[in-house]
């Protein structure tokens, strides 16, 4: 149900593109086509459901840059949060060891 979604709105958004085209020209002239930014939005969309269509394998590839970029992010992101953590562990650890802090009293 999703494909023939993605087909149908691809052919109606073609469908735009091509009259839009045909009506005001591509590129050259003023109030052009690749002129209006609305337009360029358009046109990606388009040449995107083309080419992946064309190239499924493309899908895959793209599927697997996202999900390295999204644990890479993740990563760093746990890291980020956990490494003052860690040290003030050791920081802790080291000062029982050492003796740093034997003998000591806090009032509170």
């Amino acid at each position: 149900m999703l494909v023939l979604c993605r087909e149908i709105f691809t052919a109606i958004y073609t469908a735009e593109g091509l009259t839009k085209i045909l009506a005001r020209g591509f590129i050259l002239a003023d109030f052009t086509f690749l002129r209006d930014a609305w337009n360029w939005l358009d046109f990606v969309v388009v040449t995107l459901a083309s080419v992946l269509d064309v190239f499924p394998a493309i899908i895959f590839i793209i599927d697997v840059f996202i999900l390295l970029l999204l644990t890479n992010c993740f990563y760093r992101s746990v890291a980020f949060l956990v490494s003052p953590l860690i040290s003030a562990y050791y920081v802790c650890v080291t000062y029982i060891r050492t003796g740093l802090i034997a003998n000591t009293c806090f009032l509170i």
